[in-house]
Formats: C-alpha cells, structure tokens, sequence
C-alpha cells in the first residue's frame, strides 16, 4: 500500500520548469505577489514602491525584487510591460512613507517641465528638488502591462495552481 504523505510544490515546481525561474527563487513570496498581481489588474499597473507598500503588511519584498520578477515575466513573453503606453503617479510622502496616487499625463509633464527649466540654472539635484516641491511629491512614469493573449494558457494554468494549493492550506 501506498501512503502519500506530502504533496508536490506544483507552483515551485512550474515556475521552474515553465517560468525559468531560479531555483534559489523564495517561493513563498513570489506566490503571494502573483496571487495579488495576476487577480488584481489595478495592482500590476502600480509604481514599484507602492506594490511594495501594499505588499508589506503580507511579504517583506523589496521593489527591486518586485521588478526582478515582472522584468523576468516580461522577458518570458508572458506579460508586455509598455514602453509607449504609460500610468502616471505622484509619489507622495505622508508619515515617513512614499504612497503613490494616479495623476494624470499633464500635470505630470508640468511637474517635470520646471526641472527642464530649473537644471541648467540650478543644476540637477536642485531643480529635482524644486519638482518635489512645486509638486508636493516625485512624478513618475511607469510602462502600462499587457498579458500576452499568446500565452494566457501558461497565465491560466499558474493561476489554477495558485487557486489549488489555496484551496489544500
């Protein structure tokens, strides 16, 4: 008779295989980001640092680690991560910690016209600091990411792992 006592990592063992991920890869934590990135459409369109901030009160993972694996996604063809099409944000910071909020194309073109201006004058670090002021915070820009329709049938086979061992905790 056979016993099983333990099932398989499937999500390891697909990102693996399929993804190319790094076996060094901290599982545990690349699980829960996907679980909010891949559900959450708003999410995976955010600024780094706020994913970050989001993440903290679940995962310590830092917004490098986050572009690490969006940048390996994107190189696996799996996402497009846009460098045309972009979300614009503020990011402003309130009781010591950077939370970003959407802004729109213009007023984040303003933001950084005076830098334009001011740098030459000024020089970069004090015109960069003039934009945070007028600004009450740092503009940024970040690439708008699409999912490869190409490649929904590896997204839908990771997402029902995800949802499977979920379901087994």
């Amino acid at each position: 008779m056979l016993t099983i006592t333990e099932l398989p990592q499937r999500f390891k063992s697909f990102c693996i295989d399929k993804l190319n991920f790094e076996p060094q890869t901290d599982f545990n934590k690349l699980k829960a980001f996907f679980s909010v990135a891949l559900f959450d459409d708003r999410f995976i369109q955010l600024p780094f640092s706020e994913m970050e901030r989001q993440l903290s009160k679940e995962i310590g993972v830092s917004r490098q680690t986050i572009s690490k694996w969006l940048n390996h996604l994107d190189k696996q063809g799996l996402i497009s991560i846009s460098k045309n099409i972009y979300n614009y944000f503020l990011i402003e910071k309130k009781d010591g910690v950077n939370k970003a909020k959407e802004i729109p194309r213009e007023e984040y073109a303003a933001a950084w016209k005076s830098y334009w201006k001011n740098k030459d004058e000024y020089g970069a670090e004090a015109a960069f600091r003039l934009v945070q002021a007028d600004a009450n915070g740092v503009p940024y820009k970040k690439g708008q990411v699409g999912y490869n329709a190409f490649r929904l049938d590896i997204l839908t086979e990771l997402l029902e792992i995800i949802i499977e061992e979920e379901e087994i905790k």
